[in-house]
């Protein structure tokens, strides 16, 4: 018995497939950094006032900030040269 050689379509097919698998896959991991990055700050103002200096840590990285005004009830603490770099 001899297997047919499969067709572009199909190639083509499973590229693509692969390709959103792949793609799914490295915005989830960067969406779950982003959400353990959130936990962090609110838990680095969790006993302070707004406007206290607080510090929370990001890829073993210390960052200071301010807490800042209250989202969904929690204070965040937030440093403005850890967001104008990631902007760059």
């Amino acid at each position: 018995m001899k297997l047919k050689k499969p067709s572009i379509e199909v190639i083509l097919i499973i590229v693509v497939l692969l390709a959103l698998t792949i793609f799914i896959l490295v915005n989830f991991k960067m969406l779950n950094k982003k959400i353990g990055c959130l936990r962090e700050e609110r838990v680095a103002c969790k006993e302070l006032d707004p406007g206290d200096e607080c510090n929370f840590s990001l890829r073993g990285e210390e960052i200071k900030g301010i807490c800042k005004e209250p989202q969904r009830g929690e204070l965040v603490c937030r440093s403005e040269n850890f967001f104008k770099r990631g902007k760059n």
